[in-house]
């Protein structure tokens, strides 16, 4: 089993007048030292066109409809992996007499290559457990449309 890497990423966030307001510290696994067919399978997510979202917007505005974007920012760490993953210590936080020891993953973490594809999957089975998948396309499995005390959602 192939061990892969980690790091960390640091990062300042500003006050719009141009003081740090709090640092930030990201752990991201070496997703590039990754084996295809070996430590992950899937990496498709679907994106939406640009063409795809001009319309949706246009139809929402002429319906007077409200329309409502959203960014979940911890998705790519919700999804579980399907395949064995092994990642090493992160540098600082190796244990005295436990160098040789790594973590094996269950969860997604950043910089994933399937991370996009296990949270849509994990997604789509939760909309699926709550019976609130109504419709889906056949020609793009990935995309469906769940309907929740009247509203419409497109994902």
């Amino acid at each position: 089993m192939k061990i892969v890497g980690n790091r960390w990423l640091f990062r300042a966030k500003y006050k719009s007048t141009g003081e740090i307001e709090r640092f930030k510290a990201r752990l991201m696994i070496k997703g590039f030292m990754k084996i295809y067919d070996i430590q992950y399978l899937e990496v498709y997510s679907p994106v939406v066109r640009q063409d795809t979202l001009g319309v949706s917007l246009t139809l929402a505005a002429i319906w007077d409809y409200e329309a409502h974007q959203m960014d979940v920012t911890t998705a790519f760490l919700n999804g579980e992996i399907d395949t064995e993953l092994s990642m090493e210590q992160s540098e600082g936080y190796i244990q005295e007499g436990k160098e040789d020891w790594v973590f094996l993953l269950f969860k997604s973490i950043y910089g994933l290559k399937q991370a996009p594809h296990t949270a849509l999957r994990d997604r789509k089975k939760k909309e699926e457990e709550k019976e609130l998948l109504t419709a889906k396309s056949k020609a793009v499995e990935e995309k469906w449309t769940s309907v929740n005390s009247g509203h419409f959602a497109f994902v």
